[in-house]
């Protein structure tokens, strides 16, 4: 099963049908997000998946930000560790990959995707 629609949750499309994993590929992307609402979104979606799915093997991306003194104490990187938190607390199988940049084409207004195009 795949939650979200976005680059990366297309690169997990052949667990699409697989019912002993969810791909968690749905949530905040954007780095610089400063809006707890949108956090709160991302939490309350997780918290979901959790609930329904805590007997699944559940995958979630975080981030690397955590190991760049510049950004580890970002809204960002904060919420992430909190989310990361919250799935190794209340799921017995879980991968958590923290990832850099995902460069690829996507419908967002990246260099990466300008110079794709």
């Amino acid at each position: 099963m795949i939650i979200g629609r976005g680059m990366l949750a297309n690169k997990f499309a052949d667990y699409e049908y697989d019912n002993n994993v969810v791909i968690l590929a749905s949530g905040v992307s954007n780095s610089k997000e400063v809006l707890q609402s949108e956090f709160d979104r991302e939490e309350r979606l997780i918290r979901e998946v959790i609930h329904k799915y805590q007997d699944k093997i559940i995958v979630y991306f975080s981030t690397s930000s955590m190991y760049d003194p510049d950004s580890r104490s970002s809204v960002y990187t904060l919420n992430k560790l909190k989310f990361e938190q919250l799935i190794i607390k209340h799921v017995k199988k879980f991968y958590i990959f923290r990832l850099t940049q995902i460069i690829g084409r996507s419908n967002n207004n990246t260099l990466i995707n300008f110079l794709i195009n």
